[in-house]
């Protein structure tokens, strides 16, 4: 146990992008001898690879999209079934609309460019122009993230057990 981790160690990619796949490696080399020793038939053997491959690719695709913080997720999956939902309508509204020839749309779209063109409401003062308003964020936090805090998955700080 104590020469495993000090193989670990030494990875020169440790610190910076992980080890991960240093185990697996180690896996497929003891593989290998057991095949040159006519432990495994050469099926056998694909087999095994096969799996270890399929480990190696699942493990990567967590330890990356560990990486993403969590929130990030949502405000996508709401852009994305908003965007749906548009698409959907506009496909499914097209349908209905074909045999007229002056249409809602054909409205809207003068209303967009003759009664509404150019036009906006005035301007006021929000809370935001207060000069005491305190922001979203504290002072504290704002230092805080500009001192090389980098954001990082949670398994890339795992530490081996001795």
């Amino acid at each position: 146990m104590e020469n495993e981790m000090q193989m670990l160690e030494q990875v020169s990619t440790a610190e910076t992008y992980g080890n991960y796949f240093v185990p697996i490696n180690w896996s497929i080399s003891l593989l290998k001898d057991l095949w040159r020793n006519n432990v495994f038939e050469p099926l056998q053997l694909n087999y095994l690879f096969t799996e270890m491959r399929t480990f190696r690719a699942h493990l990567h695709d967590l330890l990356h999209h560990d990486e993403i913080p969590v929130p990030l997720a949502y405000p996508q999956v709401v852009f994305l079934a908003t965007r749906v939902h548009f698409l959907i309508c506009l496909i499914s509204r097209q349908h209905f609309v074909q045999h007229e020839p002056i249409t809602e749309h054909h409205y809207v779209g003068m209303a967009i460019v003759d009664e509404t063109f150019n036009q906006r409401p005035d301007l006021r003062e929000d809370i935001f122009s207060d000069p005491e308003y305190v922001p979203m964020y504290s002072e504290q936090s704002m230092a805080y993230n500009g001192k090389g805090f980098d954001m990082m998955g949670s398994a890339r700080a795992m530490r081996y057990l001795q």
